[in-house]
Formats: structure tokens, sequence, C-alpha cells
């Protein structure tokens, strides 16, 4: 995912801004998202399904398919399961930011919204950083308890609280991430502390919102994973353009700017930092080619003839 970003920055990478397809009666998007990396020699698209309203039915929110196919030759090589392959590289992707712009001593940290995505976030960050103490909160109270469960089967280290709102979770963490499909701020910007880290990773449509003003006035740095992607798909960052609060040239740098040294990350203890990602489709090549090359290796997977 760090070489991913480094090659998106650098332009050396094609990756068309995703296009949704609103399926409002169900009250879902489906989205295609295409990439191609000249590093790994290899193209494809992810055609991936959003649908909230899944978690009534008892059925994942998050469905969908990766396509990878041979750059030199346009031949298909794979088809993989979308939302693992998205929840890794999201995970990998907070992971990274965190690694970049968190401050070093940072022992605290909030998860806001205990979904299927949650875990891969859990497990990047506490990879990154030596977490003492993690906060969760989720509108539906049972998801958090399901978070506890399954984290603990392989983190029994820090302490983990449910809290009561969404606030108190957050002023009392180091790391914040918040990962929904809420179309409002899940959290009051003014109860960020000076030295906070935030991974805003849910939203990614203009009428998506997890962050409020507040919290990007706060930010001295709000970082994101493209541009482009980001002024045309982020909620949390085109309302608050459209409000005259914020503006496209207060975004301090793209995250590959950062991985590669081109742009510093974190300078000050006391600096707040947002990374905003809205989710890159060249993220989810790079998994599915290290994931399809592994593949190869273990002699998994069915192979069929088309």
């Amino acid at each position: 995912v760090r070489d991913a970003y480094i090659e998106y920055s650098q332009g050396k990478a094609l990756v068309p801004v995703r296009m949704p397809l609103n399926i409002k009666k169900f009250k879902g998007v489906g989205l295609f998202m295409p990439a191609y990396s000249e590093r790994m020699k290899s193209f494809g698209i992810k055609m991936v399904s959003v649908f909230p309203e899944n978690r009534k039915k008892g059925i994942p929110t998050i469905c969908g398919m990766v396509l990878l196919n041979d750059a030199e030759t346009g031949q298909p090589l794979a088809m993989l399961e979308a939302s693992s392959i998205t929840a890794l590289r999201t995970g990998a992707a907070s992971g990274l930011a965190t690694d970049l712009l968190a401050r070093q001593e940072a022992k605290t940290l909030a998860i806001i919204g205990c979904g299927v995505q949650a875990i891969t976030q859990l497990r990047a960050i506490t990879e990154m950083r030596d977490i003492k103490k993690i906060f969760l909160y989720d509108l539906e109270h049972n998801q958090a308890i399901e978070l506890v469960k399954r984290a603990e089967e392989w983190l029994n280290g820090p302490e983990y609280v449910i809290s009561s709102s969404a606030d108190q979770a957050v002023e009392k963490a180091d790391i914040i991430v918040t990962v929904t499909t809420s179309k409002k701020a899940v959290f009051s910007g003014y109860k960020l502390n000076r030295g906070a880290h935030v991974n805003a990773v849910g939203s990614f449509t203009p009428e998506m919102q997890e962050i409020d003003e507040a919290a990007l006035l706060k930010a001295d740095k709000v970082v994101v994973d493209s541009r482009e992607a980001a002024l045309k798909e982020s909620g949390d960052l085109i309302q608050p353009i459209r409000n005259n609060v914020f503006s496209s040239e207060k975004i301090y740098a793209e995250l590959g700017e950062i991985a590669s040294n081109k742009k510093p990350g974190r300078e000050r203890e006391e600096e707040i930092t947002i990374f905003k990602t809205v989710g890159l489709a060249l993220l989810d090549i790079a998994l599915a080619r290290f994931v399809y090359e592994r593949i190869l290796e273990k002699k998994l997977g069915l192979e069929i003839k088309l």
C-alpha cells in the first residue's frame, strides 16, 4: 500500500475517479473502480456495492469482486472477493497514515463505527503504535461488543472500553478512526486533543460526512489519498468548501507525497493531523496482485477456464 501511494503521487499510475451507481430504491450504491499500475504490470477493476441496510438483514454491508489483469497481454489473471480486499487495503492505508502522522508515543485509540472494516483498522494501527487503551463506539451497541470479542482473539494486551458516545471516546484518544456510513459528523471537532491524529475512512460520496468543520479548522495538516478524488467525492471536504469554511488550498499533501519524503509528516508534538481517504482503486489492484502471487506460490484458489 505504501508503494502504491508513492506510485500514484508520482504520476506513474492511471487511476480514474470511480463511477458510482446510486440504487436509491434500496439505499445502496454500486462503485466501479479501475486502475493501472505500471510498477506491478497489472490493471483491473473493483466492482463493489455498499448497502448499509444489509445490516438489518444480517448480511455484509460491502460485497463485490476485484478483477485482476496482466498489463502486457490484457489477459485476466484472477477474480478475488472484494470486501476482504477492501478491508485489508483500507486498514493498511490507515496504518500507513498513522505511521507517518501520529505521535510516536500515542497510546490511546478511538474507533467510531465497529462494523466489518473496523477490525483491519484495529490490526493495522496497533502494528504502528503501542496502543494501551482502545475506546469503541457504534450506534448499535452489540457491534462494539462483537468487535471486542473478535479483537481479543489476537490482541489481548490493550484495555477495551465501550463508550456511551462518540465524543466520549474521542476526547480521550490520541488516534481516532471514523469508519461509518454517516451523512452527518459523528463527533465534535472541539473534542480533539492537541497532538491527536484522525483517520477519516468511512465517507466516500459528497453527501456523506464524518468530520465536522470544527475538526478541519483545528487541524494543522489535512492529508488525502488523492486530491482529485477527495475534492470530487468526500463530503468531509466538499461540504465545508461549499460553506466557505475550508478550501482546496488548505489540503497539505497526498499521503504518497509524505511516504516518498517529498513533504514532511508530523513535525510537532502538538499538531492535529487528519487523513481523509476515499479509497483508491490502485490500492485494490496492488493488494490483489500481492494476494494473487501468494496464491500461486501456495497452490491455492480455484483455477477455471474462461
